[in-house]
C-alpha cells in the first residue's frame, strides 16, 4: 500500500511504521507556487530514511523545476538517502517531457538518472478519456 500526500501533511509515527505501507511525498517545485508551503528539508530525509518504501515525487513542469530537484536529490544523496526513492513526474499526462529530462538529467548528472523512477500522473491521463 502506498500513500501518496502533497508533502504538506507527513505522518506522525514513523517509528512504528507499518512495514507494508510506504509513503509518496511530493516536494513542490518553483511552478507549483506553493514551495512556502513545504515541510523542511530535514523532516524529508528523516522519512526517506525511515523506510525504504518511502518515496518523494517531484512533478516537473520546466528547467528551473529540473534544476531544483536536482539541487534537492544531491542534499538527499548527502543524507544517506537512496536513490531509489526519487520519483519524477512530468507535469503534462502524456510523459512527452520524459525524453526532454532524461536527455537534460543525462548531460547534468549521469549518475542520478539511473536512479530516478519516471512516472506519469495517472489522474490527468483520466481527464483526457
Amino acid at each position: 500500500i502506498q500513500i501518496e500526500t502533497n508533502g504538506s501533511y507527513l505522518p506522525d509515527e514513523l517509528s512504528n511504521q507499518n512495514p507494508n505501507i510506504g509513503w509518496v511525498l511530493d516536494y513542490k517545485l518553483h511552478s507549483s507556487g506553493v514551495t512556502k508551503a513545504m515541510r523542511r528539508f530535514e523532516t524529508f530525509a528523516y522519512i526517506l530514511n525511515a523506510s525504504p518504501n518511502n518515496y518523494i515525487k517531484f512533478v516537473v513542469a520546466d528547467e528551473s523545476d529540473l534544476k531544483q530537484m536536482l539541487r534537492v536529490c544531491r542534499a538527499l544523496l548527502l543524507a544517506g538517502v537512496t536513490g531509489q526513492q526519487f520519483l519524477i513526474s512530468p507535469v503534462d499526462a502524456i510523459g512527452s517531457m520524459i525524453t526532454t529530462i532524461s536527455d537534460k538529467l543525462k548531460n547534468k548528472n549521469n549518475n542520478l538518472i539511473n536512479q530516478l523512477v519516471f512516472s506519469v500522473q495517472i489522474h490527468k491521463l483520466f481527464d483526457l478519456v
